[in-house]
């Protein structure tokens, strides 16, 4: 889901926006050890700062570990922004494959990748791109009684990958450990 900017909302947090962020972390704690049933949401920039409430900026906690960060400030926003980048991972956003093939991106400008479905997620979000295909496979089904072919798709096994520029800036981002990795997608 897109952020969306909500000025003029005040402090209420729109409905969309909320069932981002709890979609994004289960209905838990963003804490990775805590699962405790969310109840509250906290803004890593301050909502009086940023007078604009973004699924980027906003993290659901309980309410311990909202007080940890907000009150008590034990929870730094570096921290909490590291918490809200894990659940972008965790919740599979990419797969492994996807990661390590970013990684290998990284220092390499074409890496041959195995097959556009295991690249999806990298594909859909426009970080990679195709540029060239090595092997494909087809598949027809056909209705016997019919004599005619029902269904024929053709599915690209291997392929050079290159990221776009969304695809290098993400990386740039990725590898400064900014807390602004979630914004560039």
């Amino acid at each position: 889901m897109s952020d969306k900017e909500n000025k003029g909302e005040g402090r209420h947090i729109p409905a969309e926006i909320s069932r981002a962020v709890l979609l994004e972390s289960g209905h838990s704690c963003a804490i990775p050890t805590c699962q405790f049933p969310v109840t509250e949401f906290a803004h890593i920039e301050p909502f009086a700062k940023v007078k604009v409430h973004k699924v980027s900026n906003i993290v659901a906690l309980c309410p311990n570990h909202h007080d940890l960060f907000d009150k008590k400030k034990t929870i730094d926003r570096k921290a909490m922004r590291a918490y809200k980048l894990k659940l972008q991972f965790i919740n599979k956003r990419y797969t492994k494959y996807e990661m390590r093939l970013l990684k290998i991106l990284a220092s390499k400008p074409v890496v041959l990748a195995s097959g556009e479905i295991e690249a999806m997620g990298l594909l859909q979000d426009k970080l990679v791109e195709n540029v060239k295909t090595f092997v494909t496979q087809s598949i027809s089904i056909t209705d016997e009684s019919l004599g005619k072919i029902t269904y024929e798709d053709e599915f690209v096994q291997s392929f050079a990958a290159q990221l776009t520029s969304k695809g290098e800036d993400f990386i740039n981002v990725w590898k400064s450990d900014s807390e602004n990795l979630l914004d560039t997608l």
